[in-house]
């Protein structure tokens, strides 16, 4: 997960880095291609803009693409890693002067992730790093202080190509102090034809690559409630998860809603530890 979540650090790079190759008041589409290249460069996978870009520098710093997409290296999917309607940034002006970039509000519109894994189980989010690209200014830095999802959307792929999973209607806020974390989310996302309460969080990595993962998703009106709490490992090779699942469960035929002046409705309390890969 977090080696996914660098491509809004290597975005946020490229468009920085671009504004000092390129003269002010021009047509930023006409410089499409300079975007694509070094964010290209900067994440090792192919970046394409479909769509317009809109940038202004004054007062605030501010930049739009439309129909951002970010390669799959594996192809098996025939979708791409990431791609998004359109991506939308406005950076802090103290934070660069600082040689830190800081995006104090970054807004994406239907941003879909295609996860997927090959017959040795490694997955499509490994092996994406950041490497310096050319351009002459490359911050030290890269904060997400406020990433609005609208519509977003998650699909999981096993080796033959086959959905086994899909999470959509992601609508919330990530955050994330730095490209390494520790990342955060607190939102709504919907599968198994409900809307559920989610929220999870990670550390900064270790020196093996191992972070720690938190997650509870609670079901829409209904006192269901999981809960995730453990590590995870090898993220770049064949990730592992170790840790703890807990669920509170609806007894079923019993009343979502509390009646008034009665106990709440009985539960089912599970708990389990767990390890995934």
């Amino acid at each position: 997960m977090n080696n996914g979540l660098l491509f809004l650090g290597g975005l946020l790079v490229a468009i920085f880095a671009a504004l000092f190759a390129v003269p002010n008041f021009i047509d930023w589409n006409s410089y499409r291609g300079v975007f694509e290249e070094e964010a290209s460069k900067l994440l090792s996978r192919d970046v394409r803009v479909g769509g317009n870009v809109n940038l202004k520098i004054l007062p605030v710093p501010y930049v739009r693409f439309e129909k951002v997409r970010i390669a799959s290296v594996s192809g098996q999917t025939g979708q791409p890693f990431i791609r998004a309607d359109s991506f939308t940034m406005w950076l802090s002006v103290p934070a660069m002067l600082r040689g830190v970039l800081e995006a104090s509000q970054i807004e994406l519109e239907k941003p879909v992730l295609s996860l997927s894994v090959d017959d040795q189980g490694v997955g499509n989010w490994s092996k994406i790093e950041l490497r310096a690209g050319d351009l002459p200014f490359v911050p030290r830095d890269v904060a997400l202080k406020s990433v609005q999802i609208t519509d977003g959307a998650v699909s999981i792929y096993n080796a033959a190509s086959a959905q086994i999973a899909a999470v959509d209607g992601i609508n919330g806020v990530f955050s994330a102090d730095g490209i390494r974390g520790p990342f955060r989310f607190n939102g709504l996302a919907s599968w198994a034809e409900a809307v559920h309460d989610v929220k999870f969080a990670t550390d900064v990595p270790a020196s093996d690559g191992a972070f720690a993962l938190k997650l509870a998703a609670r079901t829409d009106r209904s006192p269901n409630v999981l809960t995730l709490d453990g590590r995870v490992f090898n993220v770049n090779e064949k990730a592992t998860f170790k840790g703890r699942w807990t669920g509170k469960f609806q007894v079923p035929g019993s009343p979502t809603v509390e009646p008034k002046g009665k106990a709440p409705p009985p539960l089912i309390d599970l708990r389990s530890d767990v390890t995934a890969d």
